[in-house]
């Protein structure tokens, strides 16, 4: 069996993912050292140190990885990616809220983060494709307006109804 990697920019909605994964019964791999707060109340399911450790992991599961250190994957074809995909700006101002920025925080900085995340993601798009990676590319959008979304998923998980439940619209 593959690791799955689940992975977007932060704020993509990869805890989200983690949260369905553990209730369809996918073990996760994870410290617990990031605890939940009020930006992710129900928890981070984050690894210290795993943009570094990502090559010796053995034992099935999902971690979560931010799309950034993708690049330090040595063989694509050990793992499953799951590539969390959200609007631009909804990722921008959520993650301008957590980190305290001002309501009102600068038009250019807010344009310039979308311009570099943008190039970001067209970089990862090429860098997977060029290494035949497995990726299942997840909206985070449409799994909270239907769920339709998460049959890309159903495959993964022992029980896909327990999957579907883990998702809270109100977070």
């Amino acid at each position: 069996m593959k690791i799955i990697i689940v992975t977007g920019l932060a704020r993509s909605g990869t805890s989200m993912m983690m949260q369905i994964l553990k209730a369809g019964g996918v073990p996760i791999i994870t410290d617990n050292i990031r605890t939940p707060n009020e930006s992710n109340p129900r928890g981070y399911y984050e690894v210290e140190e795993i943009s570094k450790k990502i090559n010796m992991i053995r034992r099935y599961g999902a971690v979560k990885l931010l799309s950034p250190y993708l690049i330090n994957i040595k063989d694509f074809s050990k793992f499953i990616i799951i590539f969390m995909q959200r609007d631009l700006q909804e990722i921008v101002t959520s993650q301008h809220k957590m980190l305290g920025f001002p309501h009102s925080y600068d038009d250019y900085r807010k344009l310039r983060d979308i311009t570099l995340y943008r190039n970001h993601l067209i970089e990862m798009e090429i860098i997977l494709k060029r290494e035949k990676a497995e990726v299942i590319y997840v909206n985070y959008n449409k799994v909270l307006e239907d769920r339709q979304e998460l049959k890309k998923i159903k495959h993964l998980v022992k029980d896909f109804k327990k999957a579907i439940g883990a998702v809270d619209t109100q977070l």
